[in-house]
């Protein structure tokens, strides 16, 4: 027999209690995600940097990078730990292409989602005279400084509304900087 002060809880309760704790665990999951992304945008653009004033070290008593390779700096143990795979180098989102020539190098940073592009087209090189930054190139949009003899189209630095236009959100970009 059932007195009248029990009290138990029903079943709508119990289900609003669950819908309540997914809500909350739903959220919490969104917000680490994000987070994690952001983490991961920041280490792309802390590992051109890296590799940029690495590869100048390396090859700035040579004055000429035509031996720059992957496979030499993952060799001389150039590349940070978590941008070596195997025999190639990596970025949180896929490959980095290096090439030397003879008086410039280019680095590529490939499979970068639309966020990430925006956030690399935008790094603040040093300005113009003062920079090794010679060309930026996005997804086949070439950018120069004014006074530099290039066939790119357009100028820099680089204005953000350019960086948002030349980044697809539809597919995977691509950037290539080119260092001398």
């Amino acid at each position: 027999m059932m007195r009248e002060n029990e009290q138990g809880y029903t079943m709508m309760e119990v289900i609003s209690v669950l819908a309540i704790i997914g809500v909350l665990a739903a959220s919490a999951a969104k917000l680490v995600s994000n987070m994690f992304d952001r983490y991961k945008a920041s280490r792309v653009a802390d590992q051109i940097v890296e590799m940029q004033k690495v590869i100048n070290r390396r090859y700035v008593a040579e004055g000429n990078y035509s031996n720059l390779s992957a496979e030499t700096l993952i060799q001389e143990k150039l590349v940070s730990g978590d941008m070596r795979s195997d025999d190639k180098i990596v970025h949180p989102y896929g490959d980095v292409e290096v090439t030397g020539g003879s008086i410039s190098f280019k680095v590529a940073y490939k499979t970068l989602p639309y966020n990430v592009c925006v956030t690399l087209a935008n790094l603040n090189w040093i300005i113009q005279d003062s920079s090794d930054l010679v060309t930026l190139d996005i997804n086949g949009n070439k950018y120069a400084w004014p006074e530099a003899a290039s066939d790119a189209k357009h100028q820099l630095p680089m204005d953000i509304s350019r960086a948002m236009s030349d980044c697809k959100r539809d597919k995977d970009n691509t950037i290539t900087w080119e260092f001398q």
